[in-house]
């Protein structure tokens, strides 16, 4: 799977390509793994204090893939370098589900 990182103002874009197959499979993994905060509460083995940063997650599927969009909390900038290695870890992770 491929992705691109977009800083914005309060927060990070993600796009990810992926055919129909791993656009469910990363779905799934996203809204019961991110969604209920694993990644923020440190129950997640690839957990990052970068995720303290993070107020909520908001997760889309889009016509080539998925979007997902971190959102700071006020006065919190998120680094897009300490992200990529949790992205590596979910896009293992939801591959691993099929």
């Amino acid at each position: 799977m491929e992705y691109r990182i977009e800083n914005r103002d309060r927060h990070l874009d993600v796009s990810i390509s992926a055919d129909a197959v791993e656009q469910e499979q990363l779905l799934e993994h996203y809204m019961n793994n991110c969604r209920d905060r694993r990644c923020d509460d440190g129950s997640c083995e690839n957990a990052t204090d970068e995720y303290n940063k993070v107020d909520r997650i908001n997760i889309q599927p889009t016509t080539d893939g998925v979007l997902l969009q971190l959102i700071a909390k006020p006065g919190e900038t998120l680094n897009s370098t300490e992200i990529e290695p949790c992205l590596e870890h979910n896009f293992a992770m939801s591959s691993s589900l099929a």
